[in-house]
């Protein structure tokens, strides 16, 4: 597809090569009185710029991952200005290039990697064609992958880079560039299948005629050794419902059992039904199990169950979901090989027979699979999933051995998404080598309707959060079990593992009811606040609140991993409700902790009914001289959380010298009233009276941190904990600290771990706290550990930059004062007891469950 376009760039070139001949031709010597030219001045970037521009350019794919589960627009000018080397955002980006792309081609005096990054530019490619929000977004990002093509060379193109441009090429119809790019990547030997259905869509798309088309995929199927197919003769049907088969084959063997749940069912369970009875494999029976469809199916079903006395129909008389259907149609099948079918599939003749003789010739394997096409009942070819290829593994199609069942149980009775934790738990149980996946030809077409391709949990790239969130869940539970035992889900037992609360049976799309708070955070275990925002469900549970949690994912966080499994424990134990966006709920409270979280939800439109927003400003610290990096622009994440949830939020912040940011780009009416800083509360732990020291003190200190929460150099570590005058005891990570100071200058110390004592006992063992990061920390809010110490009855003693944060509760000294300040307070043991309270007293105001309930209880009933 090519595009008229302008001679800017032609005109820059010309102008940078003359620049490049004056300055090649200019003697090394430039005479004084030679003007100079003066040099464009450009503004710095912004912190929020900079992060984003960072997480770009040095976390590229997973920052793309991100891009797609967020589904943002705004996301895409992150892209874009990568791209472009901060010039530009998506719409300039694109003027440019059309305005001067075909300059660009001619000119190869240019170095054109100066403009652009090529890799940023081919994922911003993806995300525009993947995102299948409009055939604009699909314009923009063909445009790109053709001014890659011709600019930078088809060596830039990975496979996946391929396969979605000639695939965005077919969507917008463009067949004579996706031919020629077809050829020019080889792809027809690469990926000879993607290739053929794309060939088949280009058909429905010009029009063929049905006979024209069935001829085409009968070529694919002979390719693969497959029957061929014919067509019924009544053209009022949609193309999928015509086709049957032109077997004449038939094999025979053990019973299959093929189980197909079916809910009020549609025209197309005769397709499904049909492709069934017409399969190869001649010994089977169909068990049809109604989920409780109403007295008008009636005579449906009674027509469906005289057509053949292989197919059996079992009524039940409440809607419980597909799997508890499944299992229903276990219990009355009869043959020695299970498997199942969707009710408005089409299968090939061949499927069951493939997939039942891989079993036979090879007695180790307990399971297969197969691939199948999403498809319109008229048969376009569509895809949900992130890689740009049309065949993929489907999950329903797993074939197993009846023993399965009786070594693992059956399906998990949740209403969606168990064919994969049933498949994750064979696998588990005996190993991924007894599954066989026949993922090289496509056995079944799985049809799609108009709007469900958006719609849906499952698109291009993203998953919604409850699917992530089973997933996790089931993962967690099968990786917990121990070599040589096996996952089971019994019949009649509770699963043991939660779940989402709209999965159980009956659930989906139930309303559930009113909750106290509701928090919003990512939850994974490489979030930046997951500590504290569990501390903070922690202390609403505690105080008998009625608490949810809802996913969602921050730009902060993109590494994969997974949810903490705490999260889950409270969960299953009944303390906590998971929550979705598009859940129907309501809420006297919802708290977004992590403000960065609202940054690129410009799309998510959520159910919940909230009466109050809360969004707390959480800033991690920094190092000194270092690039500033802020993931959070408060106006904007406040304006999507605010459209998001129909809700206007307030705002609070961790510390005063965030309050202070806020306060410069929120109104006054936005922050909470009597709350200057949303301070985390606390474990509650139990711990005896102050007790001075007696004799020798013992100073202590304990991390689990990085380096830098150690002192600077190793002067000011022997300054602050090397003594004379007193013991020293670490408690935690000790690997930041050997390799700052070296493992030889720690030794003075008592070093003790987590397995020895708990922390409890470490503190009861101990004086004073003494905390001193490195100067290079740039840290404005209360750190944990050191709030801990004065829980704990400790006198703390911190740096005099840290007086803003501590105020009285902590004593505050150079290094060089530490071991003086030590002996004037061991001294003085009314001094020392006076000065212990102060940071009890601290915590207590500020940092206790009461005062954090106190808070949450003032929002929750503002209204009131």
């Amino acid at each position: 597809m090519k595009i008229s376009l302008g001679r800017g760039f032609k005109d820059l070139a010309e102008r940078l090569r003359r620049v490049n001949k004056k300055t090649q031709s200019r003697s090394p010597e430039v005479p004084k009185d030679q003007p100079t030219v003066a040099q464009p001045q450009t503004l710095p970037q912004s912190s929020v710029e900079n992060f984003y521009l960072h997480q770009v350019r040095t976390n590229l794919r997973d920052f793309e991952r991100f891009a797609l589960q967020s589904q943002s627009q705004e996301i895409l000018n992150v892209f874009a200005r990568g791209a472009s080397h901060g010039r530009h955002s998506l719409l300039g980006l694109i003027a440019e290039l059309q305005d001067n792309y075909r300059a660009l081609k001619v000119d190869k005096e240019i170095e054109y990697g100066s403009f652009y990054d090529v890799n940023i530019l081919l994922s911003l490619a993806i995300l525009l064609t993947n995102s299948s929000r409009s055939d604009l977004d699909l314009t923009m990002g063909i445009l790109l992958f053709e001014f890659i093509h011709d600019v930078f060379g088809l060596e830039q193109f990975s496979s996946r880079d391929a396969l979605q441009y000639v695939e965005a090429l077919g969507e917008a119809r463009e067949y004579r560039v996706q031919e020629k790019l077809i050829d020019e990547l080889d792809l027809e030997i690469q990926h000879p299948l993607q290739v053929k259905l794309l060939r088949l869509n280009r058909l429905r798309s010009e029009g063929s005629s049905a006979h024209e088309w069935l001829e085409s995929l009968n070529e694919l199927y002979a390719s693969l050794g497959m029957s061929s197919l014919k067509l019924l003769s009544d053209d009022s049907l949609p193309l999928m419902d015509r086709l049957i088969s032109d077997a004449e084959r038939e094999i025979t063997g053990p019973k299959i059992s093929v189980i197909m749940p079916t809910f009020s069912p549609g025209p197309g369970i005769h397709t499904a039904i049909r492709s069934l009875l017409q399969q190869t494999w001649t010994n089977l029976e169909i068990l049809v199990v109604d989920d409780g469809s109403s007295s008008d199916f009636d005579s449906l079903f009674a027509q469906l169950e005289a057509q053949d006395d292989r197919l059996k129909v079992i009524r039940t008389m409440e809607n419980s979901g597909a799997y508890t259907a499944r299992n229903i149609g276990l219990q009355a099948a009869a043959g020695e090989i299970i498997t199942t079918h969707d009710d408005d599939d089409w299968s090939h003749p061949d499927k069951l027979a493939t997939q039942a003789q891989a079993l036979l010739d090879d007695s180790s394997l307990l399971a297969t699979t197969t691939a199948h096409v999403r498809t319109t009942q008229d048969m376009h070819f569509v895809r949900i999933n992130s890689r740009a290829v049309y065949a993929h593994k489907n999950y329903s199609s797993l074939m197993f051995r009846r023993s399965v069942i009786e070594d693992i149980g059956p399906w998990d009775t949740v209403n969606r998404g168990a064919d994969s934790e049933f498949e994750s738990r064979l696998s588990k149980a005996f190993g991924k080598k007894r599954r066989l996946d026949l993922v090289h030809k496509p056995m079944s077409f799985s049809r799609v309707w108009t709007g469900s391709l958006t719609s849906g949990e499952v698109r291009r790239g993203y998953q919604s959060y409850s699917r992530q969130l089973y997933h996790q869940a089931y993962s967690q539970w099968h990786n917990s079990i121990k070599k040589g035992d096996r996952p089971v889900l019994s019949v009649g037992k509770s699963r043991p593992f939660p779940v989402p609360t709209t999965f159980e049976a009956g659930f989906r799309g139930a309303n559930l009811g009113l909750f106290d708070v509701i928090f919003a955070a990512d939850y994974f275990s490489g979030a930046k606040h997951i500590d504290v925002v569990l501390a903070n469900i922690k202390a609403a549970v505690n105080a008998g609140l009625r608490v949810g949690y809802m996913l969602i994912s921050s730009p902060q966080t993109l590494g994969r991993s997974k949810i903490v499994p705490e999260l889950f424990a409270m969960q299953f134990a009944g303390d906590i409700t998971q929550v979705a966006h598009d859940d129907i709920a309501q809420s006297r409270l919802l708290i977004v902790y992590d403000l960065s979280v609202g940054m690129f939800l410009d799309t998510l439109r959520s159910k919940l009914s909230v009466r109050q927003g809360l969004a707390v400003y959480d800033e991690l610290p920094r190092l000194v001289g270092k690039e500033v990096r802020d993931p959070t622009f408060v106006p904007q994440a406040l304006y999507n959380l605010d459209r998001a949830f129909s809700c206007e939020f307030q705002v609070t912040a961790t510390s005063l010298y965030s309050l202070e940011k806020l306060l410069a780009t929120v109104p006054r009416k936005r922050l909470v009233e009597n709350c200057r800083v949303w301070n985390a509360p606390l474990a509650i732990r139990s711990y005896p009276p102050v007790v001075a020291p007696n004799g020798s003190p013992v100073v202590g200190y304990h991390s689990f941190s990085n380096e830098w929460r150690w002192p600077s150099s190793l002067e000011e570590f022997r300054m602050v904990f090397q003594s004379s005058h007193y013991q020293t005891k670490f408690y935690g990570n000790l690997a930041p600290a050997r390799k700052k100071f070296g493992s030889e200058n720690v030794t003075f110390a008592e070093i003790l771990s987590r397995g020895e004592i708990t922390l409890e006992e470490f503190f009861a063992s101990i004086d004073f706290w003494v905390y001193f990061p490195d100067s290079r920390l740039c840290d404005h809010k209360v750190w944990q550990p050191t709030l801990e110490a004065m829980q704990a009855g400790k006198v703390v003693i911190v740096p005099k930059k840290l007086k803003a944060v501590y105020e009285d509760a902590a004593v505050y000294a150079d290094p060089w004062e530490v071991e003086l300040t030590i002996q004037k307070f061991n001294a003085a043991p009314a001094k020392y007891s006076q000065q212990a309270w102060r940071g009890r007293r601290f915590v207590e105001e500020k940092h206790s469950q009461e005062s954090f309930i106190s808070r949450l209880n003032a929002l929750m009933h503002a209204e009131d």
